[in-house]
C-alpha cells in the first residue's frame, strides 16, 4: 500500500514497486509461531493471520531483497510460583523461492523468555527493552489510528479524541508524518 497526494509521487511508487519485483527473493512468505504449553498468542498485530491446528500463520506475501519486514505478536504467559524462565514459542518461516519450489528454513527453534514476577506495574514496564516498546508503541498507534478514523466516521467525538490521545501518549505527539515510496 501506498500513500499518494499528488499525482506527481506516482512514477515514484511504481519505480520502487518495479525495482522490488526484480529482486524478489521469497513468494509466499508464512511466519509459523507454534506457542509452548501455558502460552497463548493473544494477536498479531498489522498482520494477516491464520491459526491451523496449534501453528499461528502469519502471512508476510512476497520478500523482495533489502526490505525489511516486522512482525509484533503479544503473547500471555502464564506467570505463578517461582518461574524464572520459560519457552515461549518455536517459530519458522515458510516460503517458495523464486522458481516455485517450497522451501522452510528454521530461524529459531525456541525464543526463550526471562520472567521475573514483581509487584509493582512500573517496574515490568521499565523491564521492557527500548526497541521492542518502541515496535509496539508504534503498533498500539497505528490500530488507534485505525480507531480514531472508525470512530470519525461513525460521529463518535468522544472516541475519536480518545483515540487521538492514545496516539499522542504512545508517540509523544498528535502530529502524525509519513515517508512516501519516493523518499519525500
Amino acid at each position: 500500500f501506498h500513500h499518494a497526494d499528488r499525482a506527481e509521487r506516482l512514477p515514484g511508487i511504481y519505480e520502487v514497486e518495479a525495482r522490488s519485483t526484480r529482486t524478489l527473493s521469497a513468494r509466499n512468505v508464512r511466519l509459523v509461531i507454534v506457542p509452548a504449553p501455558g502460552v497463548v498468542l493473544e494477536t498479531v498485530h498489522l498482520w494477516p493471520t491464520t491459526v491451523e491446528l496449534s501453528e499461528h500463520v502469519v502471512s508476510l506475501g512476497d520478500l523482495s531483497a533489502g526490505r525489511h519486514t516486522k512482525v509484533v505478536a503479544q503473547l500471555r504467559v502464564a506467570t505463578g510460583g517461582a518461574i524464572s524462565s520459560a519457552l515461549v514459542a518455536n517459530v519458522s518461516l515458510r516460503f517458495e523461492d523464486t522458481r516455485g519450489a517450497h522451501r522452510e528454513w528454521v530461524q529459531t527453534s525456541s525464543l526463550p523468555l526471562s520472567v521475573e514476577v514483581v509487584d509493582d506495574g512500573q517496574v515490568a514496564l521499565s523491564s521492557t527493552a527500548t526497541d521492542i516498546r518502541g515496535e509496539v508503541d508504534k503498533v498500539a498507534a497505528a490500530v488507534a489510528i485505525q480507531r480514531a478514523h472508525d470512530s470519525a466516521l461513525a460521529g463518535d467525538v468522544d472516541r475519536t479524541r480518545a483515540a487521538v490521545d492514545e496516539v499522542e501518549k504512545r508517540l509523544g505527539t498528535k502530529v502524525l508524518q509519513w515517508v512516501n515510496a519516493d523518499g519525500t
